[in-house]
């Protein structure tokens, strides 16, 4: 039985990480999360528009993406990782709250 090689997605927060992106993972599927200026960008780089340049915050826009990245590969049968170029993990952290949040009071001193 053949085992599928799991395809690696590079995604990039923006158009800044394209270059380090295409030299370091030149096989790979490079994704742009967020557009931030109007220079072209590489063929090599998959932008998704209607993602890319929404306004929405970063936090609905990333899971937009992995359903997209995810429909890409699911009709190429193939199975498939991702990794994220960034400046900071903070970026694609979530923040909970373990209380219920309109009970907490902030007091200033």
């Amino acid at each position: 039985m053949e085992q599928k090689q799991t395809v690696l997605a590079v995604i990039i927060e923006n158009e800044s990480y394209a270059e380090k992106a295409i030299e370091q993972y030149p096989d790979s599927d490079i994704f742009l999360l967020n557009k931030t200026n109007s220079e072209t960008l590489s063929e090599k780089v998959i932008n998704y528009e209607e993602i890319s340049q929404s306004f929405a915050a970063d936090s609905e826009k990333f899971p937009m993406l992995l359903t997209l990245i995810n429909a890409k590969y699911s009709e190429l049968q193939q199975e498939w990782d991702y990794i994220i170029l960034t400046n900071s993990k903070e970026n694609f952290s979530a923040k909970i709250y373990v209380a219920d949040f309109d009970k907490i009071k902030v007091e200033i001193k």
